[in-house]
């Protein structure tokens, strides 16, 4: 079972002029820099803090989107509007499949990325 849309993928690779090294760059970026949001929002549940937990959310949400993880995409999106309605009874939940979805579209868009060259 996928969990990235494939579309999204090529739609990026689309918009950025079908460079694939450039697309391999795009979602090295992001395979780097998603943990550390994930891990900024167990901080912030930590320290109950709602506004830093919905923008950590919100980043993810709409990078997750463009690299075709719509899972991850939804439920940051649900994160974010729990914050929004001071609503965290399940953050910690929410959060924590966040993190595994995280951690199994990681394998998916590394695989994607060595079938790049």
């Amino acid at each position: 079972m996928t969990n990235i849309d494939q579309a999204s993928l090529q739609k990026l690779l689309e918009l950025i002029g079908g460079d694939n090294a450039s697309l391999a760059e795009l979602i090295g970026s992001f395979l780097t820099e998603g943990p550390a949001l994930v891990t900024t929002l167990e901080q912030a549940e930590a320290e109950n803090d709602l506004d830093t937990m919905r923008r950590a959310a919100h980043t993810l949400k709409s990078s997750a989107r463009d690299f075709g993880a719509l899972d991850l995409s939804e439920y940051c999106s649900t994160l974010e509007a729990q914050c929004r309605a001071s609503n965290t009874v399940d953050s910690l939940g929410q959060i924590s499949r966040i993190s595994q979805e995280f951690d199994s579209i990681r394998i998916e868009l590394e695989s994607f990325v060595s079938g790049l060259d």
